[in-house]
């Protein structure tokens, strides 16, 4: 069941302006009150209640007072037929929102990746992201399986064009002793034992603080330094 709405937050999101009202004026009963309920919520959150259990009880008393309904009617709206769809379709083109295309799909999915993506990896923050854009550019918020599917793409996406740019940066010979030392590391047939304890050295972790394990450090660095990647910006991924 949806939290109860403080006083302040029922009367901004759920108080119906003259002109809403209107649209009601040929409507009676829970399809009255039904339809005022959603116009408000979507107004609210961005995009259409899931279900009943959504709707805060106090947002329907408040909504039922102003359009003369008992709040009882709202258990007679039917928030699967076909009378919803018709409903939803109205308040679509009084507020200016459209339902998500695969076109609508596929421009959030690009501006996750060069937007979002890059600096935000953790997919409930990239979802947020998402849902903010949609109400921005007053698209509807799809689906959550299909939210979830492209907030899946962008981050796949981004964190591929990421490696990409990466490994194009240091060049050819570069990359040729990046993979020789790792190439050595993983490969138990080959002889190169220097290659392979260095590279298990600069992967092992450091121990505790002392003098031998600075000294340590010290030689990872220097042997991280001798691969010759590019100082400064040439790595960077912008």
């Amino acid at each position: 069941m949806a939290r109860l709405l403080e006083l302040e937050e029922l009367v901004d999101h759920f108080t119906l302006a003259p002109a809403e009202l209107g649209l009601l004026r040929s409507k009676a009963g829970a399809t009255r009150l039904g339809f005022g309920v959603l116009l408000k919520f979507v107004q609210w959150r961005g995009r259409f209640p899931a279900g009943r259990g959504e709707l805060p009880e106090n947002a329907i008393s408040h909504v039922a007072r102003q359009v003369g309904v008992a709040e009882s009617e709202i258990a007679r709206y039917d928030f699967d037929g076909r009378q919803i769809k018709a409903h939803r379709a109205e308040i679509r083109r009084e507020v200016g929102l459209r339902e998500c295309s695969v076109r609508d799909a596929e421009q959030m999915t690009a501006w996750l990746i060069e937007q979002v993506c890059e600096r935000e990896r953790h997919p409930d923050a990239v979802r947020d992201e998402l849902l903010a854009r949609c109400r921005t550019v007053g698209v509807e918020p799809p689906a959550r399986t299909r939210v979830e599917r492209i907030v899946g793409s962008a981050l796949r996406r981004a964190e591929d064009a990421l490696f990409a740019r990466v490994s194009s940066r240091p060049g050819p010979e570069v990359m040729a002793r990046v993979e020789t030392l790792i190439g050595a590391a993983d490969d138990d047939d080959l002889e190169d034992a220097d290659a392979m304890s260095v590279f298990a050295a600069i992967r092992a972790d450091p121990g505790g603080l002392s003098l031998n394990t600075m000294l340590v450090e010290v030689e990872k660095l220097l042997a991280v330094r001798a691969v010759g990647l590019p100082a400064g910006g040439a790595c960077q991924a912008r």
